[in-house]
């Protein structure tokens, strides 16, 4: 994996990244940082199995979209199962 230097950190408070269960639900995430790494802006999430100290949420395979908390119910909404 290349490895991106990492030029500058934000709070990423009230902000969080969304993600797709398998059963089409969704769930959420907060975010703990906007990152600039090299020519892009990166939401970070903590890893807290100490492996590393943040990872790219957008990184991960269900991943579906950031949310401003103003914004996360509709977020989460739109992946709930049709009854």
């Amino acid at each position: 994996m290349e490895k991106k230097e990492i030029l500058a950190l934000a709070p990423a408070d009230h902000w969080f990244a969304v993600y797709r269960n398998d059963d089409g639900s969704r769930v959420a995430e907060h975010l703990a940082v906007w990152a600039v790494v090299s020519d892009e802006v990166r939401g970070m999430i903590a890893d807290l199995g100490g492996l590393r100290a943040l990872e790219d949420a957008a990184a991960a395979v269900n991943f579906v979209c950031f949310a401003h908390e103003t914004e996360l119910d509709e977020a989460l909404a739109e992946g709930k199962p049709k009854a």
